[in-house]
């Protein structure tokens, strides 16, 4: 209230900047100085936005200056950076339009000793903020220095360094970002940072890398950005941008986690996951779990969302025919739109083959996950624990058990979609060159069908059965009482398997929608595709039918290696006898797997129920 009568105090800025021998470090040394530049103090910011002075600038922040002790040179370049950081356009513009101190500025990460960490810090926070002020120009000069992802890569390991490598892909302008998704493809920064999970690097290492992949993951361009800006839209009513939004192709190419699915770059992260040589092969094989099923998780949530987008597509058709002529003020699509909602042929083709490389490495692999279920390389000896003396189970067995119940999971995702279908008689798209289209309508007739990821999945199925490989996820799960987060896994594990058995069972071609109707057209499957002939139909159909055979054979074939191999049941008897007598000594506590005993229980009965005849015809007795 004071500065009404006149009482405000005055800032010495306005003094110094009289001075005839002004220097820039008289005014770093001024205390006011940063909130004059947020009020916008125009003398001071026309001084401080000239070329000599923001090279000063830059020297002071990146590389100080041997003339003054290390207390003052941390002092200017903080206070150098908060100037810059003030998003001052004057500041800002001089600096994007003199190219030599930018120049300047980036050399300071092109060095190969350790960063200072407050200097990397203020570099990464001015480069931060001409990257939001001037998109354009910082891509094009980031792009045009040599060798400048792998400078940022150089230095991953400071957390300023790896926070820029981020933020650069935050550009919000969609076309800028397009542009630098594939810049960064083209510098292959994913196989980079792959590189850095060897394992001869330290752990501390891998968890870095590993913080970044799965930030950089959790970007999530190729779906998030779409759902939202397309709900935008739509919200808004406007049919025209929502068609030239969804026509755009750039949209669906922006993902760049996906470059792990690469058969080379994924094939390298599995050697340095099974290096027994290495010391610190545990590590990689930890955190090159943590990636895969990242992986899986991502493609669930693709299958997840072309099944809405199907389902939205058929609810629009059926609005359409309901509602014939009434139209013009309705929210149905309009004709054109509906041939951008539905699914095209592309993403079904996708979704069959998107990460069988990954699924046929593993499945070239069981034999080693199975081998450290029961041997894990991180273990040496029992630890004291509140129990005593006790084996622990670890991260690395705990880790390959959710892997496990990831691809389980999968398997029981696919076999209940309504896509089931339409993926197992998905063909490539053809192309567009109308010299070859005839010719490939032609060939497409006697092509064999794709390998797609339902015959993976099967496969490795098969391989879970002929390994034994439930049997040692009970053991573990009755080994370790006390460990829910290992009873949490296997009991998803159990409950996917089962549930897979029962869907494929009871609704042995669920995209069907009659059962016993074997004279289905062709278009249920492909929305009317006009790339097959309706004299497929009857091929097609099969194809379906023996794809979902394929499937409950192999969830069979789990289900009684859980039940028979795996002696659940009697583990389960045995369990609670246990937890019977631990509960009447005195003091006594229920044992920990106790309520995941129970539901499990409750799976075999659901089992029992609706698949009881089906188990006893083997001559198998729950």
């Amino acid at each position: 209230m004071f500065w009404g009568f006149g009482y405000q105090s005055q800032s010495t800025i306005d003094g110094v900047l009289e001075k005839p021998d002004l220097t820039l470090e008289m005014l770093l040394d001024e205390d006011d100085l940063i909130p004059e530049c947020k009020g916008h103090h125009t003398k001071l910011i026309e001084y401080l936005a000239q070329p000599e002075n923001l090279s000063r600038m830059i020297e002071l922040l990146a590389f100080g200056d041997d003339n003054y002790d290390e207390a003052k040179q941390f002092k200017y370049s903080l206070i150098c950076s908060e100037i810059i950081c003030c998003e001052l356009w004057p500041i800002l513009d001089g600096l994007s339009n003199h190219l030599e101190i930018l120049d300047r500025f980036w050399s300071f990460i092109e060095t190969d000793e350790p960063l200072v960490p407050y200097r990397a810090n203020c570099f990464s926070r001015i480069c931060i903020v001409l990257m939001q002020a001037k998109p354009q120009v910082m891509i094009n000069f980031i792009k045009s220095k040599e060798n400048s992802i792998s400078n940022i890569l150089k230095h991953i390991e400071n957390s300023s360094i790896s926070d820029l490598l981020l933020k650069l892909m935050l550009i919000e302008d969609m076309d800028n970002t397009y542009q630098i998704i594939e810049w960064l493809r083209d510098e292959h920064v994913i196989s980079q940072l792959i590189d850095r999970l060897n394992p001869y690097n330290d752990p501390e290492q891998h968890s870095l890398i590993i913080q970044i992949l799965l930030e950089i993951n959790a970007l999530n361009y190729n779906q998030v950005v779409m759902v939202a800006m397309a709900d935008s839209i739509m919200n808004s009513g406007d049919d025209e941008s929502l068609l030239s939004f969804a026509q755009s192709k750039k949209i669906n190419k922006i993902s760049l986690f996906d470059e792990i699915k690469d058969e080379e770059i994924f094939t390298k992260l599995i050697e340095f996951m099974f290096d027994n040589d290495a010391p610190y092969s545990t590590s990689s094989l930890i955190n090159g779990i943590n990636i895969i099923i990242e992986l899986i998780r991502k493609y669930c949530s693709d299958i997840e969302q072309i099944e809405y987008q199907y389902h939205q597509y058929k609810l629009n058709q059926e609005n359409n025919n309901s509602s014939s002529n009434n139209t013009k003020n309705g929210n149905s699509l309009t004709p054109q739109m509906e041939e951008v909602a539905k699914p095209s042929a592309e993403q079904i083709y996708m979704l069959a083959i998107s990460i069988n490389t990954i699924l046929h490495i593993i499945n070239s692999h069981l034999s080693d996950f199975k081998y450290l279920l029961s041997h894990p390389k991180s273990i040496t000896g029992p630890v004291d624990t509140t129990l005593g003396k006790q084996v622990p189970l670890g991260s690395e067995r705990l880790r390959i058990c959710e892997l496990f119940a990831e691809i389980m999971h999968l398997q029981y995702l696919f076999t209940s979609s309504p896509l089931f279908g339409e993926v197992v008689n998905s063909h490539e798209p053809q192309k567009d060159d109308s010299d070859q289209k005839d010719n490939d309508n032609e060939n497409n007739q006697d092509d064999e069908p794709i390998r797609t990821i339902v015959d993976e999945l099967v496969e490795i199925g098969d391989a879970f059965t002929e390994l034994n490989i439930l049997p040692i996820c009970l053991k573990l799960f009755f080994d370790f009482p006390w460990n829910n987060f290992l009873h949490s896994v296997v009991f998803d594990m159990i409950a996917k398997i089962f549930n897979t058995y029962i869907y494929s069972l009871e609704n042995p071609y669920s995209f069907f929608e009659n059962v016993n109707d074997i004279s289905i057209p062709l278009s249920y499957f492909n929305n009317g595709n006009p790339n097959i002939p309706e004299d497929e139909d009857e091929k097609c159909l099969k194809l379906s039918q023996q794809k979902m055979s394929m499937v409950r054979k192999c969830s069979y074939k789990l289900t009684i290696s859980i039940l028979k191999e795996g002696e659940l049941t009697k583990k389960i008897v045995k369990a609670q006898r246990l937890n019977d007598f631990e509960v009447e000594q005195p003091r006594g506590v229920r044992l920990g797997y106790m309520g995941y005993i129970t539901h499990i229980s409750d799976e075999i009965c659901k089992l029992i129920d609706t698949c009881g005849s089906a188990l006893n015809k083997s001559n198998f007795k729950i």
